[in-house]
């Protein structure tokens, strides 16, 4: 049986990339268009900001989704741990950190850092 080799990257590094950040930035949003309690809702923004910035560096060094990942168990314990406003807003966190999660173990391949021609000597 044939199949890909393995450590492979299956997926477009932007797209993958794109999506992780989206759920980043969408998480950091939320934090302001839905109603939270003082702790639970500075913990949010603060992963939502984290995972959208480790989504634009994991493009250059893919090795960094994995703080993604510890990002996506932390805000899945803290909507258990800590009690929520309105049980759908736990649910919202709990089902971002999952998307979060699963995007973050998709692997992908570096993109290349490239010096515009008049740059190189």
């Amino acid at each position: 049986m044939r199949g890909l080799p393995p450590f492979t990257p299956v997926a477009s590094s932007v797209r993958v990339r794109a999506v992780e950040m989206a759920l980043g930035l969408w998480l950091f949003a939320s934090t302001f268009l839905l109603p939270r309690d003082g702790g639970v809702g500075f913990s949010t923004w603060l992963v939502g900001l984290w995972v959208a910035t480790n989504a634009l560096l994991a493009l250059y060094a893919p090795f960094l989704r994995f703080l993604d990942t510890g990002l996506a168990v932390w805000l899945f314990a803290t909507t258990l741990w800590f009690p929520h406003a309105h049980a759908w807003v736990a649910f919202h966190d709990a089902f971002v950190a999952g998307a979060i999660f699963v995007v973050s173990l998709v692997k992908t391949s570096p993109l290349e850092l490239r010096l515009p021609h008049d740059a190189v000597a």
